[in-house]
């Protein structure tokens, strides 16, 4: 007797395959609910045959962007996020890692050109919650903290939150109350947020692979939520 499936989407493979069980054998109506923030490259995105049948999206960016990947109009709605909600944390002065590092190298070249050219005095280091206990990770942390601890404090003083690898952790930063915000990439295609596709997006490009993002409007790349909903506005429409 089920009726609807919703799932919170990534365009995962098994969760295309729960779709097309869902069609060709109970004729289930499919709902996706994109629950993360924007990724850089959303190519997982890219409407398939047996793609949900109505997709919710939290960001008017997400629904251009979505339209460009192969979903029609109709199929799309927007809601607040039911992920993501604003609040008075403050995510800058703080390094955040990824949960593996592709490259200790380019990240450590990335830390020493923002070092010799801004005061980066008072940055934490945030280990990923998967790999806090992660020995190479807790030795990189070690290797910037002490660059920091070693840098002149003559120059400009740096507080925009620091970002490495992939991640939408940028995105929920600058939608919350961080001017602008720094990423270092391990792999630009895949990760660097682009203007081209995100137009809400400032994107300043200070040296391979690091870049200095701004908002040129809030809530367009994601919208976030004022209190916890109920689920049932879903099923509504």
């Amino acid at each position: 007797n089920i009726k609807n499936i919703l799932i919170l989407y990534e365009g995962q493979p098994f969760q295309n395959e729960i779709v097309r069980i869902s069609k060709e054998n109970f004729n289930i109506n499919t709902i996706g609910y994109v629950h993360a923030p924007p990724v850089a490259f959303p190519s997982n995105y890219i409407k398939k045959k047996y793609s949900p049948d109505k997709i919710y999206l939290a960001g008017k960016d997400q629904h251009k962007v979505f339209l460009k990947l192969g979903w029609k109009k109709k199929e799309l709605n927007l809601c607040e996020s039911l992920r993501f909600y604003k609040t008075n944390k403050s995510f800058d002065k703080k390094i955040y890692f990824p949960i593996n590092f592709r490259s200790e190298k380019n990240t450590l070249e990335s830390i020493k050109f923002l070092i010799k050219n801004f005061n980066l005095s008072g940055y934490k280091v945030q280990l990923h919650p998967a790999s806090a206990t992660a020995a190479k990770n807790i030795t990189i942390q070690k290797k910037i903290l002490s660059l920091i601890s070693h840098s002149s404090s003559k120059k400009k003083k740096l507080s925009y939150p620091i970002f490495i690898g992939s991640t939408g952790s940028v995105i929920e930063a600058l939608e919350n109350n961080s001017k602008k915000a720094i990423h270092i990439t391990e792999n630009d295609i895949m990760e660097k947020y682009s203007n081209k596709i995100w137009l809400s997006l400032k994107n300043k490009k200070l040296k391979s692979n690091l870049y200095l993002y701004e908002l040129k409007k809030k809530g367009n790349l994601l919208k976030l939520g004022k209190k916890k909903k109920n689920i049932n506005f879903f099923f509504k429409n």
